[in-house]
């Protein structure tokens, strides 16, 4: 059994590590969109190892645990929202883009409305627009005069 628990941990952290390998291949860069679920694993594992005293399985999960949690912190960061990182004194311009999929069975346009007027982003895209949401939009004709549907 513990066998079996250390090579669950160290198939883990191998799929953890392969993610690291994005730059080379496409099909390294799909570990990257399952590090929530990963580092889940690692927690699991981690757990599982302390149940069954395997120091090795804690060490494995723990490594995976760490590499994803970190590879999420430092991507999380990447994209943060510019109005919550320090502005460039350089006098570069930051523009913002809104982009959302509102689905075409969406009917709720109100709250849209409020994250477009509390984010006042330069540019606002939409994806899947119903009817609904092109009457809705039509306030913001002055603020954003250029339109294109497609």
């Amino acid at each position: 059994m513990k066998r079996l628990i250390v090579l669950a941990a160290l198939g883990l952290l191998a799929a953890s590590l392969v993610g690291l390998a994005a730059s080379w291949s496409r099909i390294f860069d799909y570990v990257n969109h399952f590090r929530p679920q990963l580092a889940g694993g690692g927690a699991a594992l981690l757990c599982l190892g302390l149940l069954v005293r395997s120091r090795l399985t804690m060490l494995l999960a723990l490594a995976a645990l760490g590499l994803n949690a970190g590879m999420m912190g430092y991507r999380t960061a990447q994209f943060w929202p510019p109005s919550m990182v320090e502005t460039p004194s350089n006098g570069t311009v930051l523009l913002k883009l809104l982009s959302a999929n509102v689905l075409v069975d969406n009917l709720e346009t109100a709250a849209f409305i409020k994250q477009i007027e509390t984010h006042d982003p330069d540019i606002v895209v939409l994806l899947e627009l119903n009817p609904s949401f092109q009457s809705a939009m039509a306030r913001f004709n002055q603020r954003y005069p250029h339109t294109v549907i497609v």
